[in-house]
């Protein structure tokens, strides 16, 4: 069983092209405005834990990069459903 059943498809590991078992993986999309409060929890908790450099300096960039997406789609954003 999918955590996340409001979207379908597969989801591969860019390491081994695997695919990921659907019961493993869940959808934010970029337009979501609580993402980016989410993901800097993420972040903070990844690095309380202990996580490795390459991964907090992903979060990082994936902070900027939906950041910028919603300061130029204003328009497409919204609350979550």
């Amino acid at each position: 069983m999918k955590m996340d059943d409001k979207y379908y498809g597969n989801v591969f590991k860019n390491e081994d092209d695997s695919k990921v078992p659907a019961d493993e993986w869940i959808v934010f999309r970029a337009k979501d405005l609580a993402l980016v409060p989410t993901l800097i929890t993420y972040l903070n908790t990844c690095s309380d834990i202990g996580c490795d450099d390459k991964h907090i300096r992903n979060i990082v960039e994936l902070i900027v990069r939906v950041m910028k997406f919603q300061k130029n789609n204003p328009d497409r954003c919204k609350n979550p459903d």
